[in-house]
């Protein structure tokens, strides 16, 4: 683990990832959490296309906490579940937190199970994955899945963070995706308005934290009507592709 990569691993200290999660359309927050409204947001548009693809398993590759698998344990229980992430304190986390589903602390590269997944997600794992390694890692991720790659990675629009080694455009994410994958849809969505801004601060600030339900209503439903063709808005790109001809 190098310095960059340190950042995020010193963020599990704790299971961030689990302080806000959908609910009854609209979806809670338990502690000030600047992205919580970009999580859950990310978290519909997954289940979403998990739910039209029909995927009976997925492979959650650089998986964190597992909060994601968490949420897809629950909202779809004919999915079969698992997660993967180098980095073994988040595994600790995830396993005590989802103990039916399978997880592993590992390199995707080198781990194996006994046939592909019909899907895989990458959700915001992409941009810390050192630029040199990422076609090798694509390759990996290509072996484990023969249905949809669903993942969301963080617009160009925005400052590289320090726990980031790169950010993307619809033309570099391609370029990462193509040589083992066939892009089918790709758009900008985390809307950057200053009214959305001036909301959150409202509501998440220094001073005070308030979970106002028919607002976290209005700002999701806001989020998931987003389509930036663009590129000009964003914060944020979802994209979902197919693996290229069985290898």
């Amino acid at each position: 683990m190098d310095d960059i990569q340190a950042v995020q691993g010193a963020e599990y200290a704790f299971p961030y990832h689990y302080l806000a999660q959908p609910s009854d359309g609209s979806f809670r927050s338990y502690r000030a959490w600047d992205w919580s409204l970009s999580y859950v947001t990310a978290l519909r548009l997954v289940t979403e296309r998990l739910e039209r693809a029909g995927a009976r398993s997925l492979i959650d590759i650089g998986c964190g906490d597992g909060a994601l698998v968490h949420f897809l344990h629950d909202a779809l229980p004919q999915l079969r579940v698992s997660g993967i992430d180098f980095d073994e304190r988040p595994i600790a986390f995830a396993k005590l937190l989802t103990p039916a589903a399978e997880f592993v602390a590992g390199d995707i590269a080198k781990a194996r199970w006994d046939q592909p997944f019909d899907a895989a997600t990458l959700i915001e794992v992409i941009e810390h994955i050192p630029p040199a390694e990422l076609a090798g890692f694509m390759r990996a991720v290509r072996r484990v899945v023969d249905g949809r790659l669903i993942l969301t990675v963080p617009h160009a629009n925005m400052p590289v963070e320090p726990k980031h080694y790169q950010h993307f455009t619809f033309d570099s994410l391609r370029a990462v995706l193509e040589p083992e994958f066939e892009v089918e849809e790709m758009f900008g969505f985390d809307r950057k308005t200053g009214l959305k801004s001036t909301l959150q601060k409202l509501t998440h600030n220094r001073l005070w934290f308030a979970d106002i339900r028919p607002l976290n209503r209005m700002l999701l439903q806001s989020e998931l009507s987003f389509r930036d063709g663009a590129e000009r808005n964003c914060a944020r790109i979802f994209a979902v592709a197919r693996p290229k001809n069985s290898l």
